[in-house]
């Protein structure tokens, strides 16, 4: 790399722009990158203000219809759980006949078995 012209011993307005303007570019990008936040809120505060402003006036509606969603959803749960326990009853009424009736055929079986026994005697199993 060519050492700087203009520490060179021949100053001349020319030389210092080409030498210096490179250095200057990078300095300048280099402090604007590191301030791109701060000066992109320098530039759009007045759009900043105005979106605060009407974020604030929006929160109180984007809060019921957050509480209304969740009231829905809450509604449609409470209809499912109605629905399930009215098919649960139903099932549970089925079940008892199906043991009612479960046990008055064992009933009838075992009077139907004591009757046999008592005419031919006892079955004995044989292994």
């Amino acid at each position: 790399m060519e050492p700087l012209l203009f520490l060179t011993g021949k100053p001349t307005v020319w030389t210092w722009i080409t030498d210096v303007t490179p250095w200057i570019i990078t300095a300048i990008g280099t402090i604007i990158a590191w301030n791109k936040d701060f000066i992109a809120t320098k530039f759009s505060k007045k759009t900043n203000t105005l979106e605060l402003h009407s974020t604030k006036e929006s929160i109180e509606s984007q809060a019921l219809q957050n509480v209304e969603a969740t009231v829905n959803i809450y509604r449609g749960m409470v209809t499912d759980l109605k629905t399930n326990i009215t098919e649960l009853k139903t099932e549970l009424l089925e079940l008892k006949d199906f043991i009612r009736e479960q046990k008055e055929f064992i009933a009838r079986q075992s009077k139907s078995l004591s009757y046999y026994e008592k005419k031919h005697g006892k079955i004995i199993e044989e292994k």
